[in-house]
């Protein structure tokens, strides 16, 4: 049931949670975040490898999952191409393990970021629960440039990056924007990811 019962030497009895809790209130946040059944079937082993830059994707996945220790998985590439896929079966990986992971779709972030920003109460306890976050999921990154918003979007964006890259803390980011293209619009942004997800 995801708690263990334990009697004190007094015979008082109490509860603590099993270790697998933190799985279960992980992938129980994956689900209600949009992802869904894809966890299902988002695996590495059902990731599809045809061709080398396939393999080259699914062996860095690998070698992340198997020692993160601070640094960043970013794939860019356009829509289709698994992206989202391969960034699930490292969060659905790293859960196992007994991460905590938080999911976030870039364009409800950026929303939600706009609602709180004269709220500085709300939107320091949001930017605080990004960054301290164990492992941060950030899918379709900057996806929803609107060109009437793009230096509001990319303040938030250099926010959330900046704190997790201060803070030392494993992050995930999928976009349909290589990293050339991330650069030509901030790069600060691209020049961080790069040094984290450098492998």
């Amino acid at each position: 049931k995801g708690y263990i019962q334990h009697i004190d030497e007094d015979f008082h009895t109490y509860l603590t949670e099993c270790e697998c809790m933190v799985k279960r209130k992980s992938i129980a946040r994956l689900r209600k975040s949009g992802l869904g059944n894809t966890i299902e079937h988002c695996t590495l082993d059902s990731y599809t490898v045809q061709n080398p830059w396939q393999k080259r994707v699914k062996d860095t996945a690998l070698e992340y999952i198997s020692d993160t220790s601070g640094s960043w998985f970013y794939i860019g590439g356009q829509s289709g191409c698994g992206k989202t896929h391969i960034c699930t079966a490292i969060s659905v990986a790293l859960i196992n393990q007994g991460r905590t992971l938080k999911y976030e779709i870039w364009r409800n972030l950026f929303h939600q970021l706009q609602s709180l920003q004269f709220d500085n109460e709300k939107y320091g306890y949001k930017l605080k629960e990004l960054q301290d976050v164990d492992i941060l999921y950030i899918d379709d990154f900057m996806k929803s440039i609107d060109k009437s918003k793009i230096n509001t979007e990319l303040n938030f964006a250099f926010e959330i990056i900046n704190a997790r890259y201060i803070a030392d803390k494993p992050t995930i980011i999928s976009s349909e924007l290589l990293i050339d293209q991330l650069n030509s619009l901030d790069n600060a942004i691209a020049g961080r990811i790069v040094e984290k997800s450098g492998r």
